[in-house]
């Protein structure tokens, strides 16, 4: 297994602080000497509290308050903006994706102008087109994202490229950085049933034993899952790169949803659950695989956590979390 990635001396702006994986970077960050933190939410406390971290309220999409943010900061690591899962977007195809869109722009112009040295975002994997295979960096804009992702597969690749755009701009002021992650999971997700993605909302009905478990479509959908801590592990290694880049963050293994409720239950050590497939629910793209070669290659970057690894430690979070967890 890889070592942990070190962390750069300096002060850190974690965007996105009290989210799955802001969370994760307050922990890896805390009571690092030479390591200070200004860790911003928008309206949902921090569960990660340490000495030198600075915890403070603003709202993103503004780009006064992004730009408030700014002051002295080395390292920007931004995980702030709304999780666009199938569900939400059955609701409001548009909202959440302009929320995303004002989010980053602000926080990378606001960056940009205040002449930080580094800046890792999270981008997406929507933006790849709906191609068979697997997908490497470079197929980003080689046709059209999937028809349910089409807007914010666009506003995905519109990101990157304004972001790039600045990375030039700045003349090797500040370097941008867009992480693809897989689907990320891990303590402090969202289990929301209306909200979040398939995993934490199976996780929540296997802890509370629901009788049948309800399973969207056939189950025979596959995701390379990505814990949240590998996720900032990639974070990490990204401060070194200079300009612009994009690199994938995959596991590298894609398991079905069927096959991930299976090792919930034994997890769990729950034999005779009832398992009910519900046709006709919000899904996404059924099959993905995406290559981490460049991340593993460039960065020195590999998942350290195992599935059953980060499944158990998700399921005894929820199980001693689940009266503020967000559902």
């Amino acid at each position: 297994m890889p070592d942990e990635p070190s962390v750069p001396t300096g002060t850190y702006l974690v965007l996105g602080a009290s989210g799955l994986v802001g969370s994760h970077a307050l922990a890896r960050l805390a009571d690092r000497p030479g390591v200070n933190v200004r860790a911003v939410s928008l309206s949902r406390d921090p569960a990660v509290r340490a000495g030198n971290i600075e915890h403070c309220r603003a709202d993103l999409r503004d780009p006064a308050a992004a730009a408030a943010s700014m002051d002295g900061i080395d390292y920007v690591l931004l995980f702030a903006g709304v999780v666009a899962t199938a569900p939400v977007l059955a609701r409001d195809p548009v909202g959440p994706v302009q929320d995303q869109m004002a989010v980053t722009t602000s926080v990378c112009e606001a960056a940009f102008r205040a002449g930080v040295a580094k800046v890792v975002f999270l981008s997406s994997t929507t933006g790849y087109p709906g191609v068979d295979g697997e997908l490497g960096e470079e197929q980003m804009f080689d046709g059209e994202p999937p028809p349910n992702w089409t807007y914010l597969g666009w506003a995905t690749r519109f990101l990157e490229v304004q972001a790039r755009y600045l990375a030039e701009r700045s003349e090797g002021k500040t370097s941008f950085v867009a992480l693809r992650p897989t689907m990320i999971y891990g303590a402090h997700d969202n289990f929301s049933f209306d909200e979040g993605h398939f995993l934490p909302a199976l996780l929540r009905r296997v802890v509370e034993r629901q009788d049948p478990i309800e399973v969207w479509g056939t189950g025979d959908d596959e995701r390379d899952l990505i814990h949240a801590r590998d996720v900032v592990d990639a974070s990490l290694l990204a401060l070194d790169v200079d300009g612009f880049e994009a690199f994938n963050v995959a596991a590298g293994e894609a398991h079905s949803v069927n096959g991930i409720l299976d090792r919930l239950l034994r997890l769990e050590g729950w034999r005779d659950a009832r398992i009910e497939h519900v046709p006709g629910r919000p899904r996404s793209v059924q099959k993905r695989r995406f290559s981490a070669e460049r991340a593993r290659r460039r960065l020195g970057f590999e998942a350290r956590v195992s599935l059953e690894e980060g499944l158990g430690d998700t399921l005894d979070w929820y199980r001693k979390n689940r009266e503020r967890a967000r559902v």
